[in-house]
């Protein structure tokens, strides 16, 4: 009879503790590599990051079990954290009006903004390369308000409309914010992978990939007073407008017109098209499938606009640390 002891390797007994050693070094190495990806330049195009899947193909795996990891998370919180069905009533007005809302709110913004372009190029207050974006961010400040009231009263008068038909409803505040705060924090690493892999085929196809003006802008600010304003642009003013304004009208006015899911997508795409951006086009249409979704499922306004303070708060954090 053969003894295992003497007719195995000597290293075999010990196949556990070498199993373990060698997923944590792949999981190290993996770790170095995300590092790459995201934060050290990384690939140039689609072609780069094959290679590097074909060189280390467990980096794939892992890579493919994190977005899957991320998507079931974020299942779970609709399936156990969002109510099962839409709290949203039928809609009041149709895609008619909703599209004549969404145009007068750019249209009042553009006026805004051009009158402060004005009164800053005539006061010669900034510096001319710094008048676009301290514009930009005093604009939003001074029309978001306008734009909110606005849309409110017109759509009370030409539709009868009321504020919970807008899901601005104050029953159960706490927990449509933590819903919103918490879809969103499991949305972040599904919504970066997606943009790293967009940005990366437009680099293949050659489509320019630049920042966002607003990106832009915040890097070249050097004003305290100004920074302080583009923040609370970005912070408060932007989220809250336009979620009254996309999904609060918009997506409500399509929902009248077309089937739930359609309305998801054309307001998404008229969302992500824009911030005139091709690199975030991509990651913002699917985040704004997310925010018109969770909006149907609580039927309040709240979980997106934290959905979307979150989201801009994160890439805010992003442009400082830059």
């Amino acid at each position: 009879m053969l003894d295992a002891r003497v007719s195995c390797p000597y290293h075999a007994r010990f196949w556990p503790m070498l199993f373990l050693l060698n997923g944590a070094r792949d999981l190290s190495d993996f770790l170095e590599f995300l590092s790459w990806l995201f934060a050290d330049g990384g690939p140039t195009d689609l072609g780069g990051l094959v290679r590097a899947f074909g060189y280390r193909p467990s980096f794939f795996i892992y890579f493919a079990g994190m977005i899957a990891v991320a998507a079931l998370l974020v299942w779970g919180v609709f399936r156990f954290a969002f109510p099962r069905r839409s709290r949203m009533g039928p809609p009041r007005w149709g895609a008619g009006l909703g599209v004549l809302v969404t145009f007068c709110a750019f249209l009042v913004l553009a006026i805004v903004q051009a009158g402060v372009w004005w009164l800053f190029e005539n006061a010669a207050f900034p510096p001319s390369c710094l008048i676009q974006s301290r514009s930009v961010s005093v604009a939003t400040l001074i029309s978001a308000p306008l734009i909110c009231a606005g849309a409110y009263f017109f759509l009370r008068g030409a539709a009868h409309a009321r504020p919970g038909d807008m899901g601005l409803d104050s029953r159960g505040v706490p927990a449509n914010l933590g819903r919103g705060v918490l879809l969103l924090l499991l949305l972040i690493p599904l919504v970066t992978i997606v943009a790293l892999i967009g940005v990366l085929y437009f680099r293949t196809v050659g489509v320019d990939t630049g920042e966002q003006d607003v990106v832009r802008m915040m890097r070249r600010e050097t004003s305290p007073l100004f920074v302080a304003l583009m923040y609370a642009m970005a912070l408060l003013a932007a989220p809250i407008w336009e979620e009254l304004i996309f999904r609060g009208v918009l997506y409500r006015g399509l929902c009248g017109s077309f089937g739930r899911d359609e309305a998801i997508l054309i307001s998404a795409l008229v969302f992500a098209s824009i911030h005139v951006s091709a690199a975030a086009f991509i990651p913002i249409f699917l985040l704004a499938i997310f925010l018109a979704y969770a909006y149907e499922r609580t039927g309040s306004l709240l979980t997106p606009i934290a959905m979307h303070f979150v989201y801009n708060l994160f890439n805010v954090v992003l442009i400082h640390i830059a």
